[in-house]
Formats: C-alpha cells, structure tokens, sequence
C-alpha cells in the first residue's frame, strides 16, 4: 500500500527517538478521541502533521494543509482530522508543522486525563508566531454513562 510506504519512509527511522514521559506506562488511563480539529490563526497556510503513539508503537498518523486565517471574514483556517483510532488506548499525540525539525514537535500525553474521552483541538498561531497549541477538553456530549 503507498501510504503505509510513504509513512515507513518518512518515519521508519524517526520513530527511534526516547519515549518520555507516561507513554509506556502500563497505569495510565485509557482514553477514546472524540474529536480532532485544526484551527490557523496564522495569516500563512501550512501543512499540518498529527501522530499518535501507543505504547511507544505508531498506531496513526495524518498530514492535510490547512488555510491560513481569513482577515476579511475573521475566520480560522482549519479543518476536521479523519480516521484516527476509536478504540480506547493510552495515546501520546505528536503535532508539527511543514517540515520542522523532531526537537520542535508539540507533544500531548493524552492518557493524563481522567475522563473516559477527549476532544482535542490543534491550534496554529494563536498571536504567538506560528507556533502549535495543543488544546484538549474532556467534554465529549456522546458519553455513555451506562
């Protein structure tokens, strides 16, 4: 398949760099992504990179281009990610831009969470220079409390 062949060469040899943190920790809370979304508030497109790890082992990645912020409507640029797992898991979330170096990669442990799901919004800008904000809210409306 070319994209599972495009993803190993892209990122068959940067995988192996140190996993932090409670990535492998058998104790961290599993949590289901309700929701990934991409906000710019930067006045340049960009190319947008998500990853997600579980347990140290890369489980999805994607990449879209995203609009730069519309002044003349006052809008984001943006759009919605699709396909990620919706499976439960102890997930560390990898966001970058364009081609920017591994050492400058956003970072999210998701499993510090307590809550059973999680919505998450990337935000590019946001008045500090292009650079990405992870942002995560536990209110997922489709939560069952049986």
């Amino acid at each position: 398949m070319n994209s599972r062949r495009k993803f190993g060469q892209l990122f068959g040899s940067a995988l192996l760099f140190p996993i932090t943190g409670c990535t492998l920790n058998s104790g961290a809370s599993k949590v289901e992504i309700d929701e990934i979304s991409v906000g710019n508030a930067d006045l340049t497109s960009h190319r947008i990179h998500v990853l997600l790890l579980e347990g140290g082992e890369p489980v999805y990645w994607h990449s879209m281009e995203v609009e730069a912020f519309s002044e003349a409507e006052n809008r984001l640029g943006g759009g919605e990610v699709n396909g990620y797992p919706t499976d439960p898991g102890r997930y560390t979330l990898y966001v970058w831009k364009n081609n920017q170096s591994r050492s400058k990669w956003s970072e999210y442990n998701l499993s510090k969470h307590k809550s059973s799901c999680v919505k998450i919004l990337i935000l590019v800008g946001n008045r500090r220079e292009g650079k990405i904000e992870i942002r995560v809210s536990t209110d997922c409306p489709g939560e069952s409390t049986d």
